[in-house]
């Protein structure tokens, strides 16, 4: 698993903006301290076609050892949810002791009562406290300091 991790990383430096845009959706980490960041592809690259459902990117911010799995959606968040859900309890071991945070981009509106339901509940299990956040304008921008 390190190895396929190492293989798909699109970028691992120290830009004050890191990011990934797809279907007119981006998420974006503010890093005014200019700390190490990697994104890694996760579907299509770590796993493929017949590993079943993925999210699409993980940010690593190793200095702060935290883990950004990022879902980049148009309209289906219960979809999305199941992706970052089963992404994360295929990587976990790879990261034992990150804190791991779910952020879904969403085009579409949140619906109504989605922090109530099952598949959120079960993310937030398996995040182990991390933050668990939907988004629903194209654009989410994380801070880290």
């Amino acid at each position: 698993m390190n190895s396929r991790l190492k293989e798909c990383e699109q970028y691992r430096d120290r830009r004050s903006n890191p990011s990934v845009s797809e279907k007119g959706k981006t998420f974006q980490i503010k890093n005014d301290k200019k700390i190490e960041v990697a994104c890694i592809r996760i579907d299509n690259c770590v796993f493929g076609v017949g590993d079943g459902i993925k999210c699409d990117y993980l940010f690593e911010v190793p200095e702060k050892k935290k883990l950004f799995y990022v879902e980049l959606k148009g309209s289906d968040i219960i979809a999305g949810i199941r992706q970052i859900a089963e992404t994360l309890k295929q990587t976990k071991e790879v990261y034992p002791g990150w804190v791991y945070e779910a952020r879904i981009v969403a085009g579409g509106r949140v619906p109504s009562g989605i922090s109530n339901r099952k598949e959120i509940e079960e993310l937030r299990r398996i995040c182990n406290g991390g933050k668990v956040d939907i988004h629903h304008k194209h654009t989410y921008i994380e801070n880290i300091v």
